[in-house]
């Protein structure tokens, strides 16, 4: 299930069963704190973006380039965002594409075809894109340090969080693949960042993201930090240590950790 605003057309969450891609909307906190009076025509467009998204996956599947200015140009006129676009239509078809290649629905030539496809889209939408807010900070000091686990060498779904955490405004260092955890913490100490977003996608993946979550929690237990991502979305694997990080796949909990 994917959660859109009815409002202004954000992307607000995924939520289980996550291979289910019906649309469902909500208000996001902006449209929710301007009240009744002070909000646009509720605008349903849930079907909108299901085609879009069907459309999205039929031409990845088929490796048809031509389509992407075409479907792009549709996602504008529904008035969804670049940084909605990636987050909340072509990320769940990621989860899509592993899920059909465990089931053995995809090959792995398939996977990397689609994938490639979605690469090709985040860098037309990279290059025309104009950030809604200006990010407060410069990356020299970022409010958000976005890093891949070690041994996570899937970074698409960290560069879509980059583009929608700065078109809201918050500054990002994106990070990709996977640091040392010694080198995560010099990389924290140099650039002060407000929060840690971890991104894991497989449970052997686990032992070294605890690590990077115990030793930053050590050395700096100002900064917050959240470990999302595929393993964390699936269940697949449980942390022991929730004290100490949130462990959540809604990108606005990410968002919050810099606000608050």
């Amino acid at each position: 299930m994917i959660r859109w605003c009815s409002y202004c057309q954000r992307f607000l969450s995924e939520a289980p069963p996550y291979e289910d891609l019906a649309v469902s909307h909500g208000a996001c906190s902006e449209c929710a704190a301007l009240g009744p009076t002070g909000l646009d025509q509720q605008v349903d467009t849930g079907r909108a973006i299901s085609e879009l998204q069907g459309q999205l996956w039929e031409a990845a599947k088929g490796a048809n380039y031509s389509e992407i200015q075409r479907l792009l140009g549709i996602a504008q006129a529904i008035r969804v965002r670049n940084s909605d676009l990636l987050l909340g239509m072509i990320s769940p078809l990621l989860y899509k594409v592993g899920l059909h290649w465990e089931k053995k629905k995809l090959s792995v030539a398939d996977e990397h075809r689609i994938t490639r496809f979605f690469e090709q889209v985040y860098h037309q939408v990279k290059t025309s894109s104009e950030l809604d807010v200006p990010p407060r900070n410069n990356k020299s000091q970022p409010d958000v340090l976005l890093i891949n686990a070690p041994n996570n060498h899937h970074t698409l779904a960290v560069r879509f969080l980059e583009m929608w955490l700065e078109d809201r405004g918050i500054s990002v260092m994106a990070i990709y693949p996977g640091l040392p955890a010694e080198e995560v913490t010099e990389l924290i100490a140099k650039t002060k960042p407000k929060a840690l977003g971890i991104s894991i996608s497989m449970e052997n993946q686990a032992t070294e993201t605890l690590k990077i979550v115990d030793q930053v929690h050590q050395k700096f237990p100002s900064v917050k930090i959240m470990v999302g991502g595929c393993a964390v979305k699936t269940g697949k694997y449980t942390p022991l240590n929730q004290d100490k990080a949130i462990w959540s796949t809604v990108p606005e909990d990410l968002a919050q950790l810099v606000a608050a």
